[in-house]
């Protein structure tokens, strides 16, 4: 199973909160989409789920830490609230068993962004 991520993070400078978008898309690479009836049994579905959260801080934090929180912590964090619902609709599949390996979070590719862009 391939599992790609992708992080975008929307944060006014002047505001203590970031909304975290992250992107899990599985299997999305392997796949040629105009041609669905050649998919190999060895890639069973094909999936992209994005999950957001909006995050807090207050003043006690450094910057450098705030950076910490929004390219590792977050995607983390909503990385663990995705991993059920890809089981889920894996048993529903009635597919073999499938979990979203651990990842590194220090490949995640992260893009900062402002509201206004």
């Amino acid at each position: 199973m391939k599992v790609d991520l992708e992080t975008i993070v929307f944060q006014e400078k002047e505001e203590q909160e970031a909304t975290v978008f992250l992107s899990i898309k599985i299997n999305a690479d392997e796949v040629d989409y105009k041609n669905m009836e050649d998919m190999s049994d060895d890639i069973p579905f094909v999936s992209n789920l994005v999950m957001n959260g909006v995050f807090f801080w207050d003043d006690d934090f450094t910057e450098e830490q705030i950076h910490e929180l929004l390219k590792q912590t977050a995607p983390t964090l909503l990385l663990s609230y995705a991993r059920p619902i890809f089981g889920n609709l894996i048993s529903n599949a009635r597919l073999p068993n499938m979990q979203i390996p651990f990842i590194n979070m220090n490949d995640n590719k992260v893009k900062f962004m402002n509201y206004d862009e």
